[in-house]
């Protein structure tokens, strides 16, 4: 098998067959999203010639078998920021599921990273055969906006059965909500500003371990973004200063009609900001009439317990983070993952694309 490595964006012709290949396990929609995300993929803003992002496509007699994507991002680990990798795509064809192993030698034996899995009993452990032992689970928190809506989906009943309970739900609303104290306000923003930039600077050594956070990075990743369905939110405090900020999206399909928090940050203990934000997501959920919010976050980050005081249920181990050893069995970062708390949103992870 010959292995080629490519920094950088792929050519049209491997990213054809990187797209061919991967409509096998995925389905037309998802290669669809990642096809109109390409480009943006491999844009992100601070990203050095050292650190461009590095596609590992391993062939056999001409064929791709198997492809993995590792993009680049900055870490902030203590008082350091730390260029690294995230696994962010990775597949093998359906057929030639050894390639896949060959392909994880190679690129988890080479620099430092972080991969978000789901919560698979056989995922994770493969992933430590090739040295990575270290992990921090992520968290699903939900709040039901419409349990009779769900109710009715689960018994295939009509979804007239429902209303009554919804409506109930609805009377019943503050029910763990937050109450609002301060004198500050949300403000839905199109992008974000310096103040973005301000924010980060001024609050990134409160915490251990974070992705960067500044306007130019969010504005790529949400703003930017191909695929429209973000919205985007600033929390003010009385004198117009951004404490905060929230980024949602509302999903549908034939299962569900949810509304997801991709993005909450302020100020670790921030429980005004934070309550303030989550209120206002669960305003717009109502409005919007979707069934369920969610968030996502790092178990041992103070951001679980502050969702639960916030008025989410916590749901399960929906995923982890992982992070790689280099090839003489070293950590690659001084920071231990399994008890460091890790700043973690489904933002960080590759949903969407």
């Amino acid at each position: 098998m010959q292995l080629d490595i490519i920094k950088g964006k792929p050519s049209n012709r491997d990213r054809d067959d990187i797209l061919q290949l991967s409509e096998l396990s995925f389905g037309t929609e998802a290669i669809e999203r990642k096809r109109a995300a390409w480009d943006w993929m491999f844009s992100a803003p601070h990203v050095t010639s050292d650190q461009a992002a590095k596609t590992y496509m391993l062939r056999q007699q001409g064929q791709l078998v198997a492809v993995a994507i590792l993009l680049p991002f900055v870490l902030k680990q203590q008082a350091d920021l730390q260029p690294s990798y995230m696994v962010g795509f990775i597949n093998v064809h359906p057929d030639k599921r050894g390639a896949g192993l060959r392909l994880m030698r190679q690129f988890l034996g080479e620099d430092h990273y972080l991969c978000g899995t789901p919560n698979s009993p056989k995922l994770v452990p493969l992933y430590g055969r090739f040295g990575t032992h270290q992990q921090t689970p992520l968290i699903r928190h939900f709040r039901p906006l419409r349990p009779g809506a769900l109710l009715a989906k689960k018994l295939q009943l009509s979804a007239a059965v429902g209303t009554p309970v919804d409506l109930l739900w609805k009377l019943a609303g503050n029910l763990k909500l937050p109450n609002k104290t301060g004198t500050g306000s949300v403000q839905e923003i199109p992008r974000f500003d310096k103040r973005s930039d301000q924010l980060w600077q001024h609050i990134k050594e409160d915490f251990d371990l974070v992705f960067t956070r500044d306007a130019a990075l969010l504005n790529w990743r949400y703003a930017e973004f191909p695929i429209p369905g973000y919205r985007l939110f600033y929390a003010l405090d009385a004198a117009g200063s951004v404490q905060g900020h929230m980024v949602t999206k509302e999903r549908r399909s034939n299962r569900r009609h949810q509304l997801s928090i991709v993005d909450l940050f302020c100020r670790p203990g921030d429980m005004d900001t934070f309550a303030s934000l989550t209120r206002t997501a669960i305003s717009l959920g109502t409005k919007r009439n979707v069934e369920t919010l969610t968030a996502l976050s790092g178990q041992y980050c103070w951001t679980t317990k502050a969702y639960k005081t916030a008025g989410l249920f916590t749901s399960r181990q929906s995923g982890a983070v992982l992070r790689n050893f280099d090839a003489n069995g070293r950590c690659t970062t001084e920071t231990d993952l399994a008890r460091t708390p890790l700043f973690f949103t489904e933002g960080d992870m590759d949903t969407d694309f």
